[in-house]
């Protein structure tokens, strides 16, 4: 919804016709996202983003591509399902099996990771060498083993290793 001027707003932070027309929109895709700090995170002058929470990732890449929108992030529990809305997958997104950020390209959907490089920026250093475990299967937790191996580091299954990661939700909403 949009208002007709900045008079006739109905809610705070609404945007009027004009803007609507002239801002681009992005957002992160997910469930159980309330909680998130990207809005915060991921502001600027010319663009909007916002929280897409939905249960029903089919339903939003429709919208998504309805309003021919320039990008999202994504997130749980929609990482790994979402590829099969993307036309094309960076090398890294393909080998993890997961995406995290998608970028329109004209008329093409690109899905990226770009999980796996804040992991190797921030523990990356810590990784060489070291026997890696692993809490959680799902995207992040893929973007972690893809890491852990970019960083010549060893994934292991058991209970002997020398960094736990928890790439679960729980925790979330600390």
């Amino acid at each position: 919804y949009a208002s007709v001027s900045t008079t006739t707003k109905t809610a705070p932070g609404q945007l009027t016709v004009s803007e609507l027309k002239s801002t681009r929109i992005f957002g992160l895709i997910g469930d159980d996202i309330q909680h998130s700090l990207s809005p915060k995170l991921h502001h600027g002058h010319g663009y909007r983003y916002q929280l897409w929470q939905t249960d029903d990732l089919k339903k939003m890449m429709s919208v998504f591509n309805f309003f021919q929108l320039p990008g999202a992030s994504v997130t749980k529990p929609f990482k790994v399902d979402v590829i099969q809305y993307c036309d094309q997958l960076d090398q890294h997104a393909k080998r993890i099996g997961a995406v995290n950020t998608l970028v329109r390209r004209g008329n093409k959907i690109i899905g990226y990771n770009t999980d796996w490089i804040g992991i190797q920026k921030s523990i990356g250093r810590y990784l060489e060498n070291k026997s890696v475990k692993i809490l959680g299967k799902g995207g992040a937790g893929k973007a972690v083993a893809y890491a852990v191996k970019q960083c010549k580091g060893k994934l292991v299954y058991d209970e002997s290793f020398d960094v736990l990661v928890n790439a679960t939700p729980v925790g979330d909403h600390l």
